[in-house]
């Protein structure tokens, strides 16, 4: 009983989604080609596990919920008779599409916050529930309660000019997370390009199999390298192979999503009482201590070189020269030159920890 009320609700609730061309006519007859859809939907586990990790639990709640629906949607899809004569759990086959529809650009939406920092009660408003309840309103308030795919993806589109509006009016671009150069080119590659690589079923229904497949593994790679880089896991990578590159600002400087009209963070900024105070000295004299290594790596580099130009003098001066005390130090400075180069990492890598430890208190 409790059963067939829900599914009720749920059928009184979602508009009905028309099935577009590329959809009702994708099979092709090939088992292999026309599962590739649902097989290219194990990528996006790679962006669970990173939520899981990174404790961003209401994130991987509703991602696993996007997750799961698209594939019932796939299942549905190989249906030999077509997706319009499928159906799972009391619920059509083209229900089960706009379930899919609906959560995938919703997390589309939500995403966009966390891309630009939102942090405003109106600005997350924006990206988490503006789009859900207008496509709702829409559907049932103007259009007998059908809604096709290209209002949904035009009212997308508006929510996401809007989230950006918002965000550079009220907020700024101060609070915008830094994003590592090259992964953020790639980032914004795999966005565009499934974007693009999206609406190709409508001009070729029979390769849906492939541009389907196609958008998952763009999605599923854009996904990950975003929340990549708001969690900071590339400045890790960076600390683990010794490079020198600039810190930039994780996501927990900016947090967003976790909860929608949470203020503590305002709270805490708008107080400048003693511990801010501390912080601001701690980072300044965390700031000097780097410096001052720094110029020790400097020494050190300048001491490396001319033991490097005296190595090359003894070797130049022949065998005879060879043999006397300067080879010797030459040989020493061999030896001596792995464990050097260690230590430099070892330092690098622990002004690294102090510098993102400073940050997080802050």
């Amino acid at each position: 009983m409790e059963g067939s009320i829900l599914l009720e609700a749920v059928r009184a609730t979602l508009p009905e989604v028309p099935l577009d061309k590329g959809v009702a006519q994708a099979n092709t007859g090939s088992l292999l080609l026309d599962s590739l859809p649902l097989l290219t939907m194990a990528p996006a586990a790679q962006t669970l596990g990173l939520y899981w990790r990174r404790r961003r639990y209401l994130d991987f709640y509703l991602f696993l919920t996007g997750f799961l629906l698209a594939i019932v949607y796939h299942v549905l899809h190989m249906h030999p008779e077509g997706i319009a004569n499928a159906e799972f759990l009391g619920l059509s086959g083209p229900t089960w599409r706009g379930l899919d529809i609906l959560m995938a650009q919703g997390l589309l939406a939500r995403t966009c916050g966390h891309a630009l920092g939102a942090r405003l009660p109106l600005t997350r408003f924006l990206s988490n529930v503006a789009f859900p309840a207008s496509l709702l309103a829409y559907a049932h308030l103007l259009a007998d309660g059908v809604l096709t795919l290209g209002v949904a993806s035009r009212v997308l589109v508006l929510v996401l000019l809007c989230t950006l509006a918002s965000k550079a009016l009220l907020e700024g671009w101060g609070s915008v997370p830094s994003y590592c150069p090259r992964r953020a080119k790639r980032t914004l590659a795999c966005f565009a390009l499934g974007f693009a690589v999206f609406p190709m079923p409508e001009l070729f229904p029979r390769h849906y199999w492939l541009f389907h497949s196609v958008w998952h593994v763009l999605m599923a790679e854009g996904f990950h390298l975003l929340y990549y880089q708001l969690e900071g896991l590339h400045l890790q990578q960076g600390a683990g192979k010794g490079g020198r590159r600039r810190v930039l600002a994780p996501a927990a400087l900016f947090p967003v999503g976790a909860e929608l009209f949470s203020e503590d963070e305002e709270e805490r900024e708008q107080q400048p009482g003693e511990e801010g105070d501390a912080a601001m000295a701690a980072m300044a004299s965390d700031d000097e201590e780097e410096e001052m290594e720094e110029e020790e790596e400097m020494e050190d580099e300048g001491s490396d070189s001319e033991a490097e130009s005296e190595a090359g003098a003894v070797t130049a001066a022949g065998p005879a020269a060879a043999a006397g005390p300067a080879a010797q130090g030459g040989l020493l400075y061999a030896l001596l030159q792995p464990a050097a180069r260690l230590m430099r990492y070892q330092r690098q890598q622990d002004r690294l920890e102090r510098r993102l430890a400073s940050r997080k208190d802050l």
